[in-house]
């Protein structure tokens, strides 16, 4: 039982028609999904309508529905009028947060990571009782409601993820969750087109600090150049993390393995190793603001390492899909500067006896950062054998590679638009054919871009391959 209608009616202050002890199971705001008992939010949207589905929603089960105006093919008396539903979504999470008092509320922000980090944080704090997390990456307007309202009233801890696109958007989500503690991973480039400077990202993900209390506790990456003044915002006490730093109370180190790597933890209780089945050496700052994070709520290290290696990773981060004839990598879910530089790293540092081979997609909302970000890019793949670039930014990065010594023959350029999808499957295609032409046993393959790209049909088919 997720919330009851006299909640409803507390945080829309108003009377509703019912049993004020009737039960919800959840908010939903789709009506694919598990509908039983539910909340139906109709959401507004520019292509889809949610009063489009009201009266199929209530014939699957959904208690009420929550509609900015009626709909008139379902029953009027389980239809509830707002003037704002995203609005009254927002007002009930908030006060079921209140309601519900978990002893602890962890958000996570940050450019990269985020995802990675708030799973690491969960496993971490799981000697403590009952934790609940995000779920996939709802970390916006709808999902940071939905992960509060689907609260249990006997949740201990809860790991909540934030995502923002404009300043003043975090403030928003922490009154709805009100963190009492927090990581912010790094301040890096994505949505840079969006904010305008990583200046403005600063300060937009420093929201998170700011908003805590002094009992509450920040952890920070003390590698990053932002961190200063991320710190200086906050009243919460700082816990600084490092792969550099060895002043930093929790240090990380990685070194490989036969499953992938292995991350060596520091921190004042003492030391602990994690290890996972991932290539990226930028899980470990995941695990060590986890450890950061179980340290300061009063978790050894020892017992949130445990915890952390048991996490089955978020699929299409640096996922390894296949490791013999050769190794495909997918990190397709997303792309920006850092995280395809990182991506870059760890292909170079995979223990292969063959070629290394990258499709890097086009690098979407960097606005007028786009030519020098996806330029920059192309600064770290002048080592590879065979550089494929999907998109019409994309170029930009083969162009740079080849002035910094790719040779011409190992680059190849295909043109699609994001935004078609018959351009996108076409150049796709094409891509996997020159893979399939090129790849030999003992090569590595990294396939990184943003997920309009959908380059995860071609890790994907490539992979399918060797089983």
């Amino acid at each position: 039982m997720a919330f009851k209608l006299s909640e409803l009616q507390l945080a829309l202050g108003r009377n509703l028609a019912g049993d004020p002890e009737l039960e919800f199971s959840r908010i939903q705001f789709d009506s694919r999904r598990q509908l039983s008992a539910s909340l139906f939010v109709a959401l507004p949207g520019r292509r889809t309508d949610g009063r489009r589905f009201v009266a199929q929603a209530l014939a699957g089960g959904a208690h009420r529905a929550v509609v900015d105006s009626l709909v008139p093919d379902a029953d009027p008396d389980r239809q509830i009028q707002v003037d704002d539903p995203l609005a009254a979504m927002a007002r009930l999470a908030t006060l079921l947060r209140q309601k519900r008092a978990p002893r602890a509320v962890v958000g996570i922000t940050g450019s990269n990571g985020k995802t990675t980090t708030k799973d690491m944080v969960a496993a971490a704090l799981q000697p403590l009782g009952r934790i609940q997390k995000s779920q996939a990456s709802f970390n916006a307007e709808i999902g940071v409601p939905v992960t509060i309202a689907d609260l249990d009233p006997g949740v201990d801890f809860a790991v909540v993820e934030l995502g923002a696109q404009e300043v003043g958007e975090i403030t928003r989500y922490c009154r709805i969750a009100d963190p009492t503690d927090a990581v912010i991973t790094n301040i890096g480039h994505a949505h840079i087109g969006l904010f305008g400077s990583r200046e403005n990202i600063a300060f937009a993900k420093g929201e998170l600090g700011a908003w805590l209390r002094p009992e509450g506790n920040l952890v920070l990456n003390a590698d990053d150049p932002y961190a200063a003044r991320l710190a200086e915002r906050t009243r919460g006490r700082v816990r600084w993390i490092s792969e550099r730093d060895s002043a930093a109370e929790f240090q990380v180190s990685a070194r490989p393995t036969d499953r992938g790597l292995c991350f060596s933890l520091t921190s004042p209780a003492g030391c602990a190793d994690v290890e996972l089945p991932t290539l990226s050496p930028k899980v470990g700052l995941a695990c060590a603001a986890a450890a950061a994070i179980a340290d300061s709520l009063g978790v050894h290290i020892h017992d949130a390492a445990t915890g952390m290696a048991a996490v089955t990773l978020a699929p299409r981060r640096m996922q390894v899909l296949a490791r013999s004839p050769y190794l495909v990598i997918d990190d397709s879910y997303n792309a920006n500067f850092e995280s395809g530089t990182a991506a870059l790293q760890a292909l170079a540092g995979a223990g292969v006896d063959g070629r290394r081979v990258a499709v890097l997609g086009e690098m979407l909302e960097l606005g007028p950062f786009a030519a020098i970000s996806h330029a920059d890019l192309g600064a770290h793949a002048t080592d590879l054998a065979l550089l494929l670039t999907v998109g019409q930014n994309a170029r930009l990065i083969g162009e740079s590679a080849r002035s910094r010594g790719l040779a011409p023959e190992r680059w190849r350029h295909f043109e699609a638009d994001p935004g078609d999808a018959e351009t996108v499957a076409a150049a796709l295609d094409e891509v996997e054919a020159d893979l399939r032409d090129w790849l030999r046993p003992g090569d590595a393959l990294l396939v990184k871009g943003s997920n309009a790209l959908n380059l995860a049909q071609v890790a994907n088919r490539i992979a399918a391959d060797q089983s």
